[in-house]
């Protein structure tokens, strides 16, 4: 009997969609996080850990929300400028939203755990994960 590897790669190494945002679990501190539709308020796309009970379609539709809002600010202040993100920090946790550079009604979001978090790391992978996106 042979062992042909050639058949086996797709279930080792299964290819990436457009979509896949699971590079997110390599960020240090990693709790769960989304690719979202803000216009919808829905998730495209979901990484959550097993043993986290977080409500990702809540969040995403609160997150919505926040993208909106922050958005509108800056029509208000008649800034000539775009989002990079957003941050939300709990005594436990941080919170990231990242609206997609292609497409603005689109964010990344992921919480982390705030003791083995380290802030600039977690925005720069979300950065190279965003520019992956779509491919």
């Amino acid at each position: 009997m042979t062992f042909d590897l050639q058949s086996y790669l797709p279930f080792l190494f299964p290819p990436r969609g457009p979509n896949d945002i699971s590079r997110l679990r390599k960020i240090g501190g990693f709790r769960g996080g989304c690719l979202v539709d803000s216009v919808a308020g829905e998730k495209i796309s979901t990484v959550e850990m097993k043993d986290d009970n977080s409500n990702f379609a809540a969040v995403s539709s609160a997150n919505s929300e926040a993208v909106r809002a922050k958005t509108e600010a800056l029509k208000t202040l008649k800034l000539d400028d775009t989002m990079e993100d957003v941050l939300i920090s709990y005594p436990d946790q941080y919170h990231i939203v990242r609206p997609l550079q292609s497409d603005e009604k689109v964010f990344l979001y992921v919480a982390l755990d705030r003791k083995s978090a380290n802030l600039d790391r977690a925005r720069r992978k979300m950065k190279s994960i965003e520019s992956q996106l779509g491919r």
